[in-house]
This record gives structure tokens, sequence and C-alpha cells, in this order.
């Protein structure tokens, strides 16, 4: 394409624009604290110098604070965390949960180990945060899980309109042993709850995904999901609408489906990708749910839930 038929933007736009990218980080580190330029970059949907200038620009405004950890003699990661500057000028223009809220402190990041499995928690966050911006919308669909019973999961998926879908989700960074996978897994079918893997790769997700798929207790209820699946691919960005007349609803405008593989499946190496639909059933202006919430329409399962429609993907999805 010419480049010069390509409009350019105004000063005001790109204003606009850069604003809008400022309060989108701003929003992520409140619950974050702090994280990876590579993470910012993927959150912002900009590469990673782009997203290191924007970063240092508001690190000498006061907003952030840029903080290197060395891995080895000649790599660090670069975080960015908020400051208490940060926090007031969100606060100044939108409403904030209540409660304190942590400002980033270097000496409190912990062990090099666990800062890895938080940053790729964050890396998931960050990329599901932009899907749930392309439907419009920024709905509460991943929260952090902070309980005394165990076993505690890295964090909840929920994938329907209310709060009884919902996945608890392990983020597998390295392989543990089958001893340890069955005690986890007897720790969660004891919870009641669907239950789904998430690996950095295809080939990660093949390899330790076997291995705990043969761990699982066989007496976990068939109506609890045991899946697998990859940080870029277990959800689907969807915007969702069903007829009605002459006139189309946009009933359920938010995360839904799930991209996995199921634990029968993997168990015996079949690498079959499916869709997990927990989208709500459409109804229409006679039905008895007319005037119910989306997630009471259509079929449920003991405990209240949707009962998915199960689809295979593509395999070049």
């Amino acid at each position: 394409m010419n480049k010069s038929l390509i409009p350019e933007m105004t000063w005001q736009e790109k204003i606009k624009i850069n604003e809008m990218l400022r309060t989108r980080l701003l929003h992520f580190l409140v619950e974050e604290t702090f994280t990876t330029i590579a993470n910012i970059s993927l959150l912002l949907e900009r590469d990673y110098s782009q997203a290191y200038r924007l970063c240092k620009k508001m690190e000498d405004e006061s907003l952030l604070k840029i903080h290197h950890v060395m891995q080895s003699t000649n790599r660090h990661i670069s975080l960015c965390g908020i400051t208490p500057k940060g926090i007031d000028a969100l606060r100044n223009v939108f409403f904030l949960r209540e409660g304190p809220i942590k400002t980033f402190q270097p000496s409190k990041i912990g062990s090099l180990e666990q800062l890895r499995h938080n940053l790729k928690i964050q890396k998931f966050r960050a990329i599901y945060t932009v899907h749930q911006i392309s439907l419009g919308q920024i709905p509460p669909f991943m929260t952090y899980v902070q309980t005394e019973r165990k076993p505690q999961p890295d964090f909840l998926i929920h994938v329907s309109a209310g709060k009884k879908n919902v996945f608890c989700v392990e983020l597998e960074c390295t392989q543990k042993s089958k001893p340890r996978y069955l005690q986890i897994l007897e720790g969660y079918q004891n919870l009641d709850i669907h239950l789904l893997y998430l690996f950095d790769s295809e080939e990660e997700l093949q390899k330790i995904g076997r291995v705990i798929a043969s761990c699982k207790p066989k007496n976990w209820r068939p109506d609890n999901f045991l899946l697998f699946s990859t940080i870029h691919k277990v959800l689907s960005p969807q915007r969702r609408h069903w007829e009605w007349d002459d006139s189309q609803y946009n009933l359920h405008n938010f995360l839904s489906i799930v991209n996995a593989i199921d634990n029968t499946d993997i168990k015996l190496n079949k690498m079959q990708w499916k869709s997990f639909d927990f989208g709500a059933h459409p109804f229409y202006s006679d039905s008895h749910w007319a005037g119910s919430y989306p997630e009471l329409c259509g079929q449920l399962d003991r405990q209240g839930r949707i009962v998915p429609i199960i689809s295979t993907l593509e395999a070049d999805m």
C-alpha cells in the first residue's frame, strides 16, 4: 500500500491514543504491581522499544519505576512497577477498588523462580486483557485466589455470564513427580470444580500433560472438566449475538469459549483440540426465561452450570 495514501494522525489523535495506552498500563499495574517490559509490549500492542520509551517517560514523571533483575552474568529482566504517584494519578480519574493498593518495591520481588512463574501468569493476563478490549469491555473474567484451603490454583477464569462456570487454573512451568500430581488432583477432586492446566507451548503441553492426565483419580466426576491448553490458544475473543425477530441482541458479549484438549484424548496421545463453548443458549420473546439472565437459559448441569457445546477445532487453528 502507498504510504502517502494513509492519512496521518492529528496531534489530538496521537494525544488521545497515548493517554489510552497510559491508562491501560496503570490499570494493569494497579492489579499486578509490576511486570516486564515484554508483557507491557503485549498489553499495549506495541513493539518492545515503543513500550520501553513509554515506560521511561512515565518513570520520568514518577508514575512508574523501572528496575533490572539479573538472571545471569549477561542477562537481566526489565521490570516496571507502579508508584504512589501513579496510583493517585489513576484514582483522580477512575474509581479504584477499596483497600490498600501495593506499590512496586524491588526488595520484595522474591525468588527468581517465583518471579518467572508470576510473570508468566501476567503474560496470560496481558494477552487476554487485549482480547477483552477487542470486545469493547473489560469484564472481571480472571481473578486471583487467596484462600487458606489447599490446593491453591494460580487463578480462576470465569467463562459464563455469572460465577457458576469457573475453571481453577494451574500454569505449569516445570514438570512435577507423578505422586505430586496425584496429590494435587485428589485435592481438586474434593473441591468438585473444573480444572485447566496451561502451558507456554504445545511441546510442554504434550510432554507434561500426558503425565498429569495419567494421574487423574478414578472417581473424578465426569461433569467436571480436566483440560489442557496453552497461554496463547486457550480463550477465544468472540462477540456473541443471536437473531431475535428482525433485530440482533448482544446477549453474551464476553469471553466464554475454552480451546483445549480433554484429559482422555491427551492420555491416549490424541492431540485433538476442541472448543468448549460456555455461551448462554439463545431465547426468544415467548421463552419462559425471557426476563432472566442469559446464564439461566439452556441446559444446566446438576450444579446449575451451563453445559457447554463441544466441537472439534480445525487442525491449523
